[in-house]
């Protein structure tokens, strides 16, 4: 099981690009609170838990830290505020109306 895990982490490290004409590979920086997490890979698991799994997995986490607010990544934009909600709302209402009425407005 740990081999897997291994192996899944691994695989996050290069891109593999399959074409018509043939294939490329290529190493890749990913920053490290995008490497998925570590996770055990049960016995008896489908034939894509090793790829599937730790990705999930770091996604749910991520959430998770994300409703608690315990930890925001340094390459993650600030939380929308109820201002930034209100001001996209008047953007959009005023769009459908320039579009109903097809004339430019003033925002």
């Amino acid at each position: 099981m740990a081999r897997a895990a291994a192996e899944a982490q691994a695989m996050c490290d290069a891109v593999r690009e399959t074409g018509v004409v043939g294939l490329v590979d290529f190493e890749v920086a990913i920053p490290t609170e995008l490497t998925p997490r570590a996770v055990e890979i049960p016995r008896g698991a489908g034939p894509f838990a090793a790829r599937e799994l730790p990705s999930f997995a770091h996604l749910a986490g991520a959430f998770a830290d994300a409703i608690t607010g315990s930890t925001r990544p340094s390459w993650a934009p600030a939380a929308a505020t109820f201002a930034d909600g209100l001001a996209c709302q008047r953007l959009m209402d005023a769009a459908r109306t320039a579009s109903q009425s097809s004339t430019w407005l003033d925002v």
